[in-house]
């Protein structure tokens, strides 16, 4: 009898504990040891940030800022990493999307730190591999 009430506390303490994230305007959540923060505004999400977890301890690895247009429409994902020795963002990748006479179009740049410019990413498996949590 102890136990099935020590069970029911839990979900009802677990339940009312998701009720009150679940109306955050920031969240997370767990994919494969990797934690997501996602970050809304105007309740579309304007940010979404990637991490590890290691121990006891989250480590930043990926960030993916979203930009709209005036019809909600996404326009550009910049994908930024994580440079643990400058301890700052990085942007690495980015995703335009136009939208013209109801036509979609889309491309996928690579930055050349090198070169200081944008690269076209043709192969789809790597786009995938990039834009993935």
């Amino acid at each position: 009898m102890k136990t099935k009430f020590f069970y029911s506390v839990i979900v009802m303490v677990a339940m009312i504990m998701a009720g009150f994230i679940g109306q955050a305007e920031a969240q997370t959540s767990t994919i494969n040891k990797k934690y997501v923060s996602i970050t809304k505004k105007d309740g579309k999400p304007a940010e979404k940030t990637l991490f590890r977890a290691e121990g006891t301890r989250l480590f930043n690895v990926k960030q993916f800022q979203y930009s709209y247009d005036n019809q909600d429409r996404i326009t550009r994902i910049d994908v930024n990493f994580w440079n643990e020795q400058n301890e700052s963002w990085e942007l690495r990748y980015t995703a335009t999307y136009s939208y013209q006479d109801g036509k979609f179009e889309q491309q996928f740049h690579e930055f050349n730190i090198g070169t200081l410019q944008y690269e076209i990413i043709a192969d789809e498996s790597r786009i995938e591999e990039i834009f993935a949590l």
